[in-house]
């Protein structure tokens, strides 16, 4: 609607400039004109030998006018184009936001690997295949296949109920069960790691006890935890939030 507005003013001040300057031209004589024999300019507003002063004022107040339209103009044109060039420059250059990171209040690895409950049992890392502990099963995982390195992938099971995926390293064929885990991921309410519940603690709970981490992205919602100051690698424990920003997932590895 104001563009509309806009345009129909632009369209108005266009016809009266236009109007004004038919109106300048048709001024009986013209203000001046080329004497080609002489090589020069003359005023042509002379009446019995004087200037022709109100012709003169006549045409300076035309010109005025038109200058006066031309500027109306110009800043209707202006009003139109810097409103989109300042949205062209916020979608081109998009403002950084800030991180959602704040300084760690209490987060400490080893306490954390030392508070991992599976199925009510207590597991410490790292932990051979071997010993896993009563109730527990292991096999390796369908789609995997054991590798050169000695790594496989293995699924964990509890009274035969699967519990979590896993990667075993020293994992050889025929020494399979010699294999060691060194990750752990828990997503029942019958787990635990550092008494963070699967399905019944919040992401509120979690950033008043440990603080806020940069999200790995919007889409997985994941807050890590590093076990050291100084690099990105090593232990680590990472939170997935389902989208009621409750936990559905806990992840630790040594």
């Amino acid at each position: 609607m104001k563009r509309m507005i806009k345009l129909l003013i632009f369209v108005i001040l266009a016809i009266l400039y236009f109007k004004a300057t038919v109106k300048q031209l048709n001024l009986d004589p013209p203000l001046f004109s080329y004497n080609a024999a002489e090589n020069k300019v003359d005023m042509n507003l002379i009446d019995m030998g004087e200037l022709n002063w109100e012709a003169i004022d006549s045409w300076d107040s035309i010109r005025t006018d038109k200058l006066v339209l031309l500027g109306a103009m110009f800043l209707i044109v202006l009003s139109e184009c810097v409103p989109r060039l300042g949205k062209q420059q916020d979608k081109e250059e998009p403002e950084e936001e800030e991180p959602d990171v704040e300084e760690i209040k209490d987060f400490e690895i080893k306490r954390a690997l030392k508070r991992i409950i599976v199925k009510g049992q207590n597991i410490k890392l790292p932990l051979a295949l071997c010993d896993l502990g009563e109730g527990f099963t292991w096999k390796k995982t369908d789609h995997a296949s054991l590798r050169s390195d000695g790594t496989g992938a293995v699924t964990i099971y509890f009274h035969d109920e699967e519990c979590f995926h896993t990667v075993a390293e020293n994992y050889y064929e025929g020494a399979e069960d010699q294999g060691m885990i060194y990750e752990i991921r828990i997503k029942t309410d019958d787990c635990s790691i550092d008494g963070f519940v699967p399905g019944k603690t919040t992401k509120q709970e979690v950033i008043e006890r440990y603080g806020k981490r940069a999200k790995l992205s919007e889409i997985t919602n994941i807050y890590v935890y590093y076990g050291t100051k100084d690099s990105d690698l090593g232990p680590r424990l990472a939170i997935e939030f389902d989208q009621n920003d409750v936990v559905k997932e806990i992840f630790i590895n040594i």
